[in-house]
């Protein structure tokens, strides 16, 4: 598949309490499947045949079917936000709890009790080794099995980290700061880039093929429109900056790497052509979109 075509797009909406369906072949919502209330996030199994929703104010985790489109189960989580989903099968849940992360096996879809944690964790992700990265005041790395073993980085003059994301192979951690990039090398875990941003950044994502790194700022309606900027991660610069809605929420690329979907506060979410850096279409949503991802390709 090329140009961003022939996937689907899974967009969880919290005001209308969904996970909206986009092919992106036309861009077109062609099914929505009702979640519980105040859904916040999602994250695939590695095979691609479950999405697993967090539902804040339902205090659980909803199961979807990515073949039927319906939801299985649902799975008690108090308060769930964020989530990812390891190799071992293992689903890790933010939560309200400041210092915990809940542990899901989706192989049962039972609940299996929290994990302390040394930091309130705002950004998680997971390397293809199973290892633990999460942002609150720091970077830290953990290893679940242990999770009293861990390693934290800070960046001096940040007092709260705003994104993360891992490379495809897990070996530099993107970090962002009020008007900085931090690129971490996993292997030696050490700051080894510092690019400079504009300021606020709200979100980083990783293309699959690992090239680029996209960056999403909340803009203002009319005063300052919302913004993507464009790094090429071989020498850590940035190479474009699209305008794009205002309000923007969180960035996706397509299994790919030909585009990005970007969600926003407004109700809508941007096209963007990663061969051409511009915006090259809207998909009309309504409610509130928050997390959109796209499910593995096998």
């Amino acid at each position: 598949m090329s140009g961003g075509t022939g996937f689907v797009a899974y967009v969880v909406n919290g005001d209308l309490n969904t996970v909206q369906l986009v092919e992106t072949t036309n861009n077109g919502l062609f099914t929505s499947v009702p979640v519980g209330r105040d859904p916040r996030g999602m994250a695939f199994t590695s095979d691609g045949s479950r999405a697993y929703v967090t539902n804040a104010a339902s205090d659980n985790v909803s199961v979807i079917d990515t073949v039927t489109h319906t939801v299985r189960t649902a799975v008690p989580v108090a308060s769930p936000e964020g989530i990812v989903i390891g190799p071992n099968g293992y689903g890790y849940v933010q939560t309200g709890s400041l210092n915990t992360l809940d542990l899901i096996d989706t192989e049962t879809n039972g609940w299996l009790g929290s994990m302390p944690v040394s930091d309130a964790p705002l950004n998680v992700a997971i390397a293809p080794d199973g290892l633990l990265y999460f942002t609150g005041n720091a970077l830290t790395r953990m290893y679940p099995g242990n999770p009293l073993y861990a390693r934290r980085i800070g960046f001096p003059g940040e007092d709260v980290l705003r994104g993360l994301a891992l490379s495809p192979d897990g070996t530099r951690a993107y970090v962002l700061g009020r008007a900085s990039m931090y690129v971490v090398d996993t292997r030696i875990f050490f700051t080894v880039s510092k690019v400079s941003i504009d300021e606020a950044p709200t979100m980083v994502a990783l293309s699959p093929d690992g090239k680029r790194a996209y960056l999403a700022y909340e803009g203002l309606l009319q005063e300052n429109p919302g913004r993507v900027s464009v790094i090429e991660t071989a020498t850590n610069t940035v190479a474009a900056t699209i305008s794009v809605d205002p309000f923007p929420r969180v960035l996706a690329v397509t299994p790919d790497s030909a585009r990005t979907y970007l969600t926003h506060a407004t109700g809508t979410m941007t096209v963007i052509d990663n061969t051409t850096n511009s915006a090259i279409g809207s998909v009309q949503l309504g409610g509130s979109p928050l997390d959109v991802k796209f499910a593995p390709q096998g």
